[in-house]
């Protein structure tokens, strides 16, 4: 049924509620039902220039488009949310590492850490923590659940770690020091690829106007010459 658990895994970490996605998606069924109908009265009235089966096949992909739009406005909102709670784990991390550097222990270290940063995932963060603490819980215990909860892998890791620091008395400052690196790593790698995503999505528009530039000076040229003969 509808939302499906990946959707209500994306809407939980949005922030939006089932009945407002249920109504998107219902928005969209009407806007689709409507143009549909707009199509086949142009084609009834003789207006539409298109064939049958280029105007039904037109319908339908319309149709989908409308019915997919909440569902890949969702998806996409929550892809980026993960990138800024991914970020906001490598700051908490080489944060906290400061803060043990200082003297602080492993709950003083992370709440000093999580102080810092403005934004949704600092914030939720925060939030987290102070969950944690109503529960007289760990926080580890809390950034654990919100990893689990937004299905950010980085997140449950650095719990992990922090687990294992203050309840089994590993090395403390080397163990984070190198959490936080691995961290640092995987985010600046990240940082690359979606960079050179963006320089590959550019090069299309890029050609296109280099393209209809040459068209635009050449074919005044073009013209003159066919014309002169």
């Amino acid at each position: 049924g509808l939302p499906t658990a990946s959707i209500r895994a994306d809407l939980v970490l949005c922030d939006t509620s089932e009945g407002q996605y249920l109504a998107e998606k219902a928005g969209g069924a009407i806007a689709a039902s409507a143009l549909v109908l707009l199509l086949l009265g142009a084609h009834a009235a003789g207006v539409s220039l298109l064939p049958p089966l280029a105007l039904l096949v037109l319908a339908a992909a319309c149709a989908g488009a409308c019915w997919k739009a909440p569902d890949l406005a969702v998806h996409a909102q929550a892809r980026k949310r993960r990138e800024e709670l991914r970020s906001a784990s490598s700051m908490l991390a080489d944060l906290a590492v400061i803060a043990l550097a200082g003297g602080a222990g492993v709950s003083g270290a992370l709440a000093q850490a999580a102080r810092h940063g403005t934004g949704w995932a600092p914030e939720k963060i925060r939030a987290a923590l102070h969950t944690a603490a109503v529960k007289a819980e760990p926080g580890w215990q809390g950034l654990g659940e919100l990893g689990d909860r937004a299905g950010v892998v980085e997140l449950s890791e650095l719990a992990a770690s922090l687990e294992l620091a203050g309840t089994d008395g590993a090395r403390v400052r080397a163990s984070l020091a190198s959490k936080a690196a691995s961290l640092r790593t995987a985010e600046l790698a990240a940082a690359e690829a979606r960079a050179a995503a963006d320089t590959e999505r550019m090069t299309l528009p890029v050609t296109v106007l280099v393209l209809g530039f040459m068209g635009l000076v050449g074919y005044p040229a073009l013209v003159h010459v066919i014309t002169g003969f």
